[in-house]
């Protein structure tokens, strides 16, 4: 990559300073990153072994910083750790939880047996008696929605009733499975800041040890994870160290997920940072892609000659004939099918694809299926196998050879050949070399399991190896990726934004203002994934379960209509003025957002 003006000014930026430096986007946020610890180490800002410490959201972006500067800089190791949030905090604790009451051998607590608790909890409390929670997934979910606000947003909670409800359970959970020897992935980081807070040594240990901190992805921290970056950044004494942070309010997608992307403005105000902006788009060079990128992040530019492709659809069968037809063109073009992203809201609207996709024979694989939460679900035996070998404390055999006899006998021959499999096989056997060899097997395992949850990054794997097969994929998890052709399934009300925010808006007799704000930036990322062409695809029909609903063009495309044009099922082109394709066009005002 050829710097730009912009990229150099971040690169070079004055060292005793702290810079946030927001990047949509396509516009080198990481090789502007990588070339900033370069700099750092070419002026001997870091003499070991003291290092630069650079924290990011997601494994993904962890493993192409770590890739990158491995090939960039010589014994870098020496002078820079890259880690998540989660890994540090875990890090953390196994030297030094001791000091606050954690075992330096604790497991951590995979979703899934909290996922049960919970299930559990409502069938013996609320399943045989009158409740507004008919169903237990209603129960759970409005379960995690309170303990997201309270707990990862640091958000007060308005239902009394419901809160003492969720509490009890919080607090029976937590005595139950959370404790010295489990922790699940939010009381990693609970704890990690409990230590630095309560042990004065520790903190002055890792304050002085890491003397410049660098983020990414900081839109995507939530409260407990800009707590603890202020924790390891800020002494008992007020001194702060230099920071240099890369974010985009614009790409805040995991509020969901508690993520707060006013942690970008705390983070300013406690670090007292300079704010650049990156000012090329690296990823692209279409003309429209750039265009309506632009747009999406200033409704008020200068509209160029409509150029985007929206199928209008009755029906998901017309729908789905489309998808293929401009598939297969692609194809005998000579595009590479690993070239070519379906993207969704949901991971439901992937069934109806799966099945025309096989029945035409074209290979598909679907990212959604390599989350740590899927993956777990899907190889539930192995989970449990894995954890009854630690709590056990077994103390024969190699992790290698427990992980192949777990398989063996357990899962046919034809699915031991998964991707997740085969990584797992081929991962476990890192555990019994070097300094793992001289400790016990059962901690060996319990070291592989958590590394399993933590320090794979699954998606970079699968897309860096599986090549010549159709990528499937929820908008969210296509975060981080790019492809050369994106069509977005499902571009409803509804769907995007979600039912629980459409439902509000479309009540007439008490109409509300309703936020839209995150579904609008999850379609701009779902958008920016697109290097040469992005096409859009509406139908009357639900994908899921083929319903025929009164559902409109989703109102995040309010401020890109005229960048589109409309295409119906006999070829005919409308733009958005047209009074067929205007009844379609959700019309919810939403100027204040």
């Amino acid at each position: 990559m050829i710097k730009d003006p912009s990229q150099d000014i971040a690169i070079n930026y004055p060292v005793e300073l702290s810079l946030f430096v927001t990047a949509p986007p396509g516009y080198g946020k990481t090789y502007v990153m990588i070339k900033r610890v370069e700099y750092l180490i070419s002026r001997e800002c870091i003499t070991p072994p003291r290092k630069l410490l650079a924290l990011t959201f997601s494994n993904a972006a962890a493993d192409e910083m770590k890739k990158r500067l491995i090939k960039n800089i010589p014994y870098v190791e020496k002078y820079v750790d890259v880690m998540t949030f989660h890994t540090f905090a875990y890090k953390l604790l196994r030297c030094y939880g001791n000091n606050i009451g954690i075992s330096r051998f604790f497991t951590i607590l995979d979703e899934s047996k909290k996922k049960e608790y919970k299930y559990t909890y409502y069938r013996t409390h609320f399943k045989e008696c009158s409740s507004k929670w008919k169903r237990e997934d209603d129960f759970v979910s409005e379960y995690n929605n309170w303990y997201t606000k309270k707990f990862l947003q640091s958000k007060s909670y308005i239902d009394i009733d419901n809160e003492t409800i969720f509490e009890n359970l919080r607090n029976l959970m937590n005595e139950d499975l959370i404790n010295k020897e489990n922790l699940d992935f939010d009381h990693l980081l609970f704890k990690a800041i409990d230590l630095l807070q309560q042990n004065e040594y520790v903190k002055s240990l890792f304050f002085d040890k890491y003397p410049i901190l660098l983020a990414d992805e900081f839109q995507d921290t939530n409260y407990i994870q800009y707590k603890l970056f202020r924790e390891i950044g800020i002494d008992s004494k007020g001194t702060k160290k230099i920071v240099y942070v890369m974010g985009d309010k614009k790409q805040a997608i995991m509020r969901f997920q508690g993520a707060n992307p006013d942690n970008i403005a705390f983070l300013i105000q406690d670090f007292n940072c300079k704010i650049h902006e990156l000012k090329k788009n690296h990823r692209t060079d279409s003309e429209y892609i750039l265009h309506i990128t632009k747009k999406l992040r200033d409704p008020s530019l200068f509209v160029l000659e409509a150029k985007h492709e929206m199928y209008i659809h009755s029906t998901v069968e017309q729908e789905m004939k489309r998808l293929i037809e401009l598939i297969l063109r692609l194809l005998q073009n000579g595009a590479n099918p690993h070239n070519i992203c379906i993207l969704f809201p949901q991971k439901r609207t992937s069934n109806c694809i799966k099945k025309v996709f096989e029945e035409n024979s074209i290979e598909y694989i679907d990212i959604s299926d390599f989350k740590i939460d899927s993956i777990t679900e899907e190889y539930s035996v192995l989970i449990q196998g894995i954890r009854k070998q630690i709590e056990e404390k077994c103390t024969k055999k190699s992790v290698k050879r427990i992980i192949d006899e777990l398989i063996d006998e357990n899962y046919s021959s034809e699915s031991k050949n998964t991707i997740q499999l085969t990584t797992i096989r081929k991962f476990s056997s890192s555990f019994d070399r070097g300094h793992f060899s001289s400790i016990e097997v059962w901690k060996r395992l319990q070291e592989f399991y958590n590394c399993i949850q933590m320090e794979i990054d699954w998606v970079q794997l699968v897309k860096s190896n599986v090549r010549n097969k159709v990528y499937l994929s929820t908008i969210h998890g296509s975060k981080g990726l790019e492809f050369d052709y994106i069509f977005m399934i499902g571009m409803v009300n509804f769907k995007m934004p979600h039912s629980t925010s459409c439902f509000p808006c479309s009540n007439y007799q008490n109409p509300q203002q309703v936020d839209i704000s995150e579904s609008k930036d999850l379609f701009y990322v779902g958008v920016s994934r697109a290097i040469k062409e992005i096409i859009f695809f509406y139908s009357r029909q639900d994908e899921q379960n083929l319903a025929t609903k009164s559902r409109k063009i989703s109102c995040v495309f309010k401020d890109i209509v005229e960048c589109l044009q409309f295409i119906d099922t006999e070829n005919k082109v409308y733009d958005y003025r047209d009074l067929r394709i205007n009844s379609l066009l959700c019309q919810s005002n939403f100027d204040s957002i």
